[in-house]
């Protein structure tokens, strides 16, 4: 079973495993609240029945400058097949953009 829903949350948690503080115990407690909370949610994907197309979709969006000490933006996709995710990524743009427009360009031309 995969949770791309708190892959994010994870990812900031893992960043503090060697040095934890009071606040990243306090985080990880509210990620196994979310997860004891939504234990019978998962993923599906429904078959598009006969003589329709599979439905492919796919959005990307981005934060401007969100990391506090690199003034990074992270970017961020999704494609669904189906109603159903098949590939999902949120990453740390490699550069610092100037506009929240050149960091969208970024996003949108990010492999």
């Amino acid at each position: 079973m995969t949770r791309p829903d708190l892959a994010f949350s994870f990812s900031q948690i893992n960043k503090f495993l060697q040095y934890p503080g009071e606040a990243h115990l306090a985080a990880s407690y509210r990620v196994l609240a979310c997860v004891k909370g939504t234990l019978n949610q998962g993923l599906s994907w429904h078959d598009p029945g006969a003589g329709s197309q599979n439905k492919l979709s796919a959005w990307v969006d981005n934060d401007f400058a969100s990391h506090i000490d690199t003034r990074k933006s992270v970017t961020g996709y999704l494609m669904v097949l189906n109603g159903g995710p098949i590939s999902w990524k949120a990453s740390r743009q490699a550069g610092v953009t100037l506009s929240s427009s050149e960091a969208e360009f970024v996003a949108a031309s990010q492999d």
